[in-house]
């Protein structure tokens, strides 16, 4: 039986799912033991062997990396099928349609706006560094397991409040997996001989403008990495990335 409305009750826990799941998106704590244990889970999940896993204190050191080692096939793709849209394919025999986009609307959007800048900081500086890289090499990169980005937290947290609210039920060892993963790694890059994982920003500034429609997201890494994204949208959206401060040196596993 599909459940058509939510209880008082379950209405009033919305709030706090959606609370639960920025906190993490937004941490500036990372554990090393606890994101490898993570990582293990999942690739045990997939029925694959623990990988060597290189840790990096930044995206762009991560893309240093990857593209001067190679670690097999890519599992990015694989980990979305298996422990998203698999999960996400099972509410609607739970769910009544009309509820579904709703909740999606509370969970998926709201925190998506919420926490987008975050990727937008990042890909706002990988892109110049990555777009002139060989194709080969592109692709690698882009076999990237990004938290902040729509389909993963944003989405998770729909997931979470489904299965810990509501209690649909979904494939438990691969939804503790991902749970765990996206709650102890920043961006994660799977491949079936090695996973890298990079720490979070030790540092994470959200402001607003003077201006509702302006705003700033300031990322600082622990390789002295410090990236400002800027958003104006008072002239028809423009958005603006920039290195405040850079004494980046390279990665060495």
């Amino acid at each position: 039986m599909q459940i058509e409305q939510l209880t008082q009750e379950q209405n009033s826990q919305v709030p706090q799912y959606r609370s639960k799941w920025e906190e993490i998106a937004l941490t500036e704590i990372f554990d090393r033991s606890s994101a490898e244990k993570a990582i293990g889970l999942v690739y045990s999940a997939l029925s694959l062997s623990t990988p060597d896993v290189f840790f990096v204190p930044s995206p762009k050191a991560a893309v240093e990396i990857i593209t001067s080692q190679d670690f097999g096939n890519p599992l990015s793709e694989m980990i979305a099928t298996q422990f998203v849209q698999e999960q996400l394919d099972k509410l609607p025999s739970h769910i009544h349609q009309s509820l579904l986009h709703n909740l999606n609307k509370r969970f998926c959007f709201l925190l998506n706006a919420k926490i987008s800048s975050i990727e937008d900081t990042n890909g706002g500086i990988l892109n110049p560094v990555t777009k002139v890289l060989s194709k080969d090499k592109q692709s690698r990169v882009e076999n990237c397991i990004i938290p902040s980005s729509y389909g993963w937290i944003p989405t998770v947290a729909l997931l979470d409040f489904c299965v810990s609210v509501l209690q649909c039920d979904l494939h438990q060892t691969r939804w503790n997996a991902l749970q765990l993963m996206l709650q102890h790694c920043g961006r994660v890059y799977p491949f079936r001989r090695g996973c890298i994982v990079c720490e979070h920003p030790n540092r994470i500034r959200m402001e607003d403008g003077t201006d509702i429609q302006k705003a700033k997201t300031t990322l600082s890494y622990r390789d002295g990495q410090k990236f400002e994204y800027l958003y104006d949208d008072t002239r028809g959206f423009h958005w603006r990335s920039k290195i405040v401060q850079m004494t980046y040196k390279k990665y060495e596993s």
